[in-house]
């Protein structure tokens, strides 16, 4: 038995020293010369650059053929109904009209109409898709000369307007969302600002139905 305990002992002290050695061998300094030194370490990536690619940002061309369709889609004559509200969104009223597309110059523009008989109103408008800044640009004005001047983005279905000048002075900016588009039908919000976009508060809900 003593003898065994001297075997393990030793064996311990073997493998102890092994351990030291090892770890001297690890921290010496590398030798220089013709002998080959082969460092066990990871490349250092710090100047590396990584490029992700962005598959979430649609093409122009995909921009561009959003709009066109939204135009394919719009053309012809559509029954419409307006639900008025006020600044403290109570519903006011509700108007009935119609409201028309037809084809300008080719497929990238179109020619608008609104007709609201309660309100004598008639308004014409033109549109066009402009591939510089991917931007449908509207140019809409009333029998009265009144006009406004919108931008839409084709992917949100999110037209703002310019600042638009009322007889009185006010400055008003409009804002309208399509959405819960369907075949045949579908529904526009639009907002109005009086302190350059800070607030909103919606002006009418509109349903289009397709004649």
């Amino acid at each position: 038995m003593k003898h065994l305990s001297n075997l393990v002992i030793e064996m311990g002290l073997g493998v102890g020293l092994l351990a030291v050695s090892a770890l001297e061998q690890a921290h010496a300094t590398p030798q220089t010369g013709s002998q080959s030194i082969v460092e066990d370490r990871p490349a250092d990536v710090s100047d590396a650059k990584v490029v992700i690619a962005d598959l979430s940002t649609p093409s122009a061309a995909e921009i561009e053929q959003v709009a066109l369709d939204l135009f394919a889609y719009q053309q012809g004559e559509w029954d419409s109904i307006w639900e008025m509200y006020d600044s403290a969104g109570n519903q006011t009223s509700t108007l009935e009209g119609k409201v028309a597309y037809s084809p300008l110059l080719g497929d990238h523009t179109q020619k608008m109409t609104n007709v609201v008989p309660k309100l004598k109103h008639r308004s014409s408008g033109i549109r066009g898709f402009n591939a510089i800044d991917n931007q449908i640009v509207t140019f809409n004005m009333a029998d009265n000369g009144v006009y406004w001047k919108m931008h839409q983005d084709p992917l949100t279905g999110v037209t703002l307007s310019d600042p638009h000048r009322t007889a009185d002075g006010t400055v008003i900016l409009q804002r309208y969302t399509r959405h819960s588009m369907n075949k045949d039908t579908y529904k526009v919000v639009m907002e109005e600002s009086l302190n350059s976009g800070k607030t909103w508060f919606k002006r009418y809900d509109q349903t289009l139905t397709r004649k």
